[in-house]
């Protein structure tokens, strides 16, 4: 009964360790492309941080299913690749920050 239950908790806690590190990258983008932006930084920045965030975990699986080339990282014996993470956390962000300037203004008539 015991081994199973280990099995599952060591799971969990490899994928939320995996995920936490991605988030903390993804809020870093988030925050970087806001401040580059610079106007609507404050209101700005969540978004583009969930947009960094998908864009990473896309990339990143990616990676793994293709079997792309990259340089790996190990995080408790699970892989990421930093730079293919990265690029996907800044297009990721990008495409968020595309769609915000065309949603129409809550201003607007």
């Amino acid at each position: 009964m015991w081994f199973p239950l280990r099995q599952v908790l060591e799971f969990l806690g490899r994928s939320t360790l995996w995920l936490v590190i991605l988030a903390a990258l993804a809020i870093a983008v988030g925050v970087g492309v806001a401040a580059i932006k610079g106007s609507e930084r404050k209101a700005t920045w969540k978004p583009l941080s969930v947009g960094a965030l998908a864009g990473a975990v896309l990339a990143a699986s990616l990676v793994y299913r293709f079997d792309l080339p990259a340089f790996h990282l190990g995080v408790w014996n699970r892989p990421l690749p930093p730079v293919w993470t990265v690029g996907g956390a800044v297009a990721g962000a990008l495409v968020t920050l595309v769609a915000l300037r065309r949603r129409p203004s809550a201003n607007a008539p």
